[in-house]
């Protein structure tokens, strides 16, 4: 099973997701993004992983998912019947959404644990 590892030597694409919602609705958005990548995304070809943030406001919803290649991105948002469901059921949810496809350039780790206890 692949597993969401940021590696810059890796060669998967990542999609970033902001999308803004009232801070009721936060949960909601989470819900019907979880459903669609247990249902349809999960079993693509190509999935790697999909995590979900609240912002603490719960104004915003992020999705950071990982996918082997650009096109299997593609596929699964633009022309699986699946990807334009989900589209559609978050249409409803959300207030407005900025995404964009990346790749990782640099990953930089803690040095030591130890060193970053909060007193």
């Amino acid at each position: 099973m692949a597993r969401s590892v940021i590696d810059e030597e890796k060669g998967c694409v990542t999609v970033i997701n902001v999308f803004t919602v009232e801070p009721e609705r936060a949960h909601e958005l989470v819900s019907v993004l979880a459903k669609a990548t247990d249902d349809v995304f999960s079993k693509l070809p190509g999935f790697i992983s999909a995590n979900f943030h609240i912002s603490i406001d719960r104004t915003r919803v992020t999705n950071y998912a990982q996918w082997e290649s650009e096109e299997q991105l593609d596929y699964a948002m633009r022309v699986h019947p699946g990807g334009i469901a989900e589209r559609e059921a978050v249409q409803p949810i959300k207030i407005s959404s900025a995404g964009a496809v990346y790749r990782v350039a640099s990953v930089h780790r803690a040095a030591s644990a130890a060193g970053h206890q909060l007193s």
